[in-house]
This record gives C-alpha cells, structure tokens and sequence, in this order.
C-alpha cells in the first residue's frame, strides 16, 4: 500500500519529524552554520574557512549550502547581505549570526 503524505506533516495518519512543507526560515542555523555565515561575512574563501575550522572544503560548501537553503539564498554575496543586515536590525543581539563583528579580523 503506497504512502500519502499530507500538508500536515502526516504520512498515512502518522506523524513524521517535520511538516512536509515547513517553511525554510523557521529553520534555525546550527552553531557551525553561524560560524561559517561570519567568516563569509568577513571576506573568507571557502578554502580559507575550511582551514580556520579545521574541516574540509566540501564540508564548507554543505554548511554554506544549508545556509543558502533555510535563508532562500541564491548565492554567497545574498547570504553575507542578509546577514549584515540581520546585525543592523538587531545590534544588540548576542546570537552569533548577528554578532558578525567579532569575526572581523586584522
């Protein structure tokens, strides 16, 4: 017997983990997410992010990725605007996606 899912997250009357169709910007970032959206914020390669966190490239590109995916960005230049902008709406905000100014390196 096939599976229906439902606009409720239900597949067959059964709850699933998350609603099918959950919206991407309810989903918060992961703390290594935020880490890699400030570093792009700061003007870091991929290559160099890899090297400060001390994982790979590929692993970059997928934390980026994500991001790109929960904030509905198309690139990387979205993802930093949407982020500087995040800081100036809220320059008080101890989150650390908003804390962009504490990456910013000499």
């Amino acid at each position: 017997m096939a599976q229906h899912d439902t606009a409720d997250g239900r597949v067959d009357g059964q709850a699933t983990h998350e609603p099918l169709f959950a919206p991407t910007w309810r989903r918060p970032l992961t703390s290594r997410e935020k880490q890699v959206v400030r570093l792009v914020v700061a003007g870091r390669s991929n290559n160099q992010i890899a090297a400060r966190l001390g994982v790979s490239l590929a692993t970059v590109k997928r934390h980026l990725a994500n991001v790109m995916l929960k904030w509905e960005c198309h690139n990387r230049t979205q993802v930093a605007v949407a982020a500087i902008a995040a800081m100036r709406r809220h320059p008080d905000c101890a989150d650390a996606t908003c804390n962009i100014a504490a990456y910013r390196e000499s």
